[in-house]
């Protein structure tokens, strides 16, 4: 990116003025008496925006099935909920066959309800809306609040080890994080289509590229932990080395805990402690992989060395 110097020149007794550079006012088809949105960021930066033109909401998305496989159409159904169509109509001679998976589909995204269907047709409301309760910052908290209780269910294996119907609620509380993430997804783009309700939703641009990818590892915490969950289904708890493992567990758990609050809050220092914590644990458990020879207790220790680094990912990302 080029940077130029440019003068302030006093304009009367309360203000100054710059000029803009031409080409940027060119790009955006600006002229005397266009209006400019100022925004300050949290370092105090001003960021400027051209004023965005009354476009038409998208409104109405028609996805035709018929010769598309699965694949397609989940991709097709992604992209009109990621671009915020108000109403998505679902159509085709093959739906018949497809409507199991389309559902299916339909409710990992938050927000929108099937209003009609019928054999061959499936209309979709979307009553999605940004506010302050669907900014990426909130949103990311709440993924952080499941997976505190996709932890706190998981610990409980070390008791009473874990059962089918444990697994359904860690299966279920996964699948809440992905909806979450898409939503975040969502948002993040509705903004940065229109820079100027940055504000409305109290962020920054560095804020919300920050959020949007510890939003992305905490989803994969969620995945992980899924993981582990399967493996501690067919694990008997009372196995030699299960206090082994309960200990990394525990770590694990403390480390999450500990990192995200300090994210939450911005305590770096405090982030700067768990990195420390979480590089020294890198060691333990790459030990720990070398000695042990039971395959499900690897299994699940391997997990926990993936969740090890996606908090240092966490750490690194709001630090930066």
């Amino acid at each position: 990116m080029d940077i130029e110097k440019r003068r302030l020149v006093k304009s009367g007794n309360t203000s100054f003025t710059l000029a803009l550079p031409i080409d940027w006012v060119r790009k955006h088809r600006l002229n005397r008496g266009s209006e400019i949105l100022i925004s300050e960021s949290e370092t105090g930066d001003l960021l400027l925006f051209p004023e965005q033109k009354q476009t038409e909401k998208n409104t109405f998305y028609t996805l035709k099935i018929d010769g598309k496989d699965l694949e397609m159409i989940s991709l097709e159904l992604f992209q009109a909920y990621l671009h915020d169509y108000q109403t998505i109509a679902i159509e085709g001679k093959e739906l018949q066959s497809k409507t199991s998976h389309i559902l299916n589909e339909l409710r990992s995204y938050i927000g929108i309800d099937v209003i009609e269907q019928t054999v061959n047709h499936i209309s979709v409301k979307n009553f999605y809306q940004l506010d302050k309760e669907t900014a990426p910052s909130i949103l990311m908290k709440k993924m952080d609040r499941v997976n505190r209780s996709l932890f706190d269910l998981l610990k409980t294996f070390f008791l009473k080890g874990l059962t089918k119907e444990d697994l359904l609620e860690v299966s279920r509380l996964k699948d809440q994080n992905q909806r979450l993430f898409h939503l975040i997804r969502k948002s993040s783009l509705k903004i940065l289509e229109n820079p100027s309700q940055i504000k409305q939703v109290q962020t920054s641009l560095l804020q919300l590229s920050k959020d949007k990818t510890i939003a992305l590892h905490l989803k994969n915490i969620s995945l992980v932990l899924y993981s582990i969950g399967k493996t501690f289904l067919i694990l008997e708890h009372t196995k030699k080395d299960i206090s082994k493992l309960q200990d990394f567990f525990m770590k694990i758990f403390m480390s999450y805990n500990s990192l995200l609050s300090a994210v939450h809050t911005k305590d770096y220092p405090s982030v700067m402690e768990n990195v420390k914590e979480i590089q020294l644990r890198h060691a333990v458990f790459e030990r720990f992989l070398h000695e042990s020879d039971d395959l499900l207790i690897l299994e699940a220790s391997n997990n926990f060395v993936i969740c090890n680094n996606l908090l240092e990912d966490i750490a690194r990302e709001a630090l930066e």
